[in-house]
C-alpha cells in the first residue's frame, strides 16, 4: 500500500492501481499512477521487452518521474547499484540510471 491507501499490483500486463482514501485528493492520486507507471517500465526494462527509455534528457524526466519514490518505497537504496529481474542497475556520471 502507498500514498493514502492505493495498492500497487503487478500483472502480467503491466501494473495495476487500485483504492485510495481520497478519490478526490488528485495530486495523490497523480503520485500513485507516476509509481505505478515507473515501476512498470523498469520492470519491462530489466525484463528485456524495453531496452531503450529515452533518447534525450526530456524523455529520461518522463520516464524516471515517480521511479525515486517508488524504489524508496520497496526500500531499495538508490544511492549504490541495485538489480530488478537480475538486471544491475546504476547511476551513470551524469545521475542517469543505467
Amino acid at each position: 500500500m502507498i500514498n493514502d491507501g492505493y495498492v500497487l499490483t503487478v500483472k502480467s500486463h503491466g501494473v495495476e492501481i487500485s483504492g485510495g482514501n481520497d478519490p478526490d485528493n488528485m495530486a495523490i492520486y497523480e503520485k500513485a499512477q507516476k509509481m505505478a507507471g515507473s515501476l512498470a517500465k523498469i520492470l519491462r526494462n530489466a525484463g528485456g521487452t524495453m531496452n531503450t527509455v529515452a533518447y534525450s534528457k526530456e524523455g529520461y524526466d518522463r520516464y524516471t518521474e515517480g521511479i525515486t519514490d517508488v524504489m524508496q518505497y520497496l526500500g531499495i537504496d538508490l544511492s549504490r547499484d541495485f538489480s530488478v529481474n537480475g538486471m544491475k542497475f546504476s547511476k551513470n556520471k551524469n545521475g542517469w540510471y543505467e
